[in-house]
């Protein structure tokens, strides 16, 4: 019981923009991270949805334009790794600079222990494919790996992905 009011009680400090306790078990390397600038940011993007029908989003046009692809003019492409780069590059944080999910297994360096704001990645479609699925973590249970991510049903939400599509955890280089 007291495990479940913890993670309510971070929950509700994360809704309203606090930093959550930092567990005890957590490394180091991860408290610096810890609620990271770039996933403060994407909370604030919370609710961004594509634009209806043939209507672009100015808001989603602009996550490719500061990810590096100011060429793309339709919302309707694929934009969950245009939405990771736009909140890393907003935070003068380099991103993978790619379109493409499974861009981000090869940016950054490795996590081993996840902690709120690493960057998620997972398949989509078959395993060894080049489809994909990119986020903020924001923690896991029972549901599965929660993130907060563009995308999750045309737009910025905070959804799960099933573990067993997981394909990495990973971070930028220091």
């Amino acid at each position: 019981m007291r495990g479940i009011l913890s993670a309510i009680q971070a929950l509700f400090l994360w809704l309203r923009g606090k930093p959550a306790p930092r567990p005890a078990d957590m490394p180091d390397e991860a408290a610096m991270w810890s609620d990271t600038p770039w996933l403060k940011l994407a909370r604030g993007e919370l609710g961004t949805k594509e634009g209806a029908g043939e209507t672009n989003n100015p808001t989603v046009l602009a996550y490719y334009r500061d990810a590096g692809h100011p060429e793309v003019n339709a919302d309707s492409v694929a934009w969950c790794a245009a939405f990771t780069g736009a909140m890393l590059e907003r935070c003068n944080v380099p991103s993978s600079k790619a379109l493409n999910a499974r861009s981000y297994l090869t940016w950054g360096k490795p996590v081993t222990k996840p902690y709120p704001g690493c960057v998620a990645v997972f398949s989509r479609g078959d395993p060894r494919g080049w489809e994909g699925h990119v986020g903020f973590y924001l923690g896991e249970d029972e549901k599965g790996i929660q993130i907060l991510a563009g995308n999750q049903g045309d737009a910025v939400s905070v959804g799960y992905e099933p573990r067993s599509r997981l394909l990495g955890f990973r971070q930028p280089v220091t």
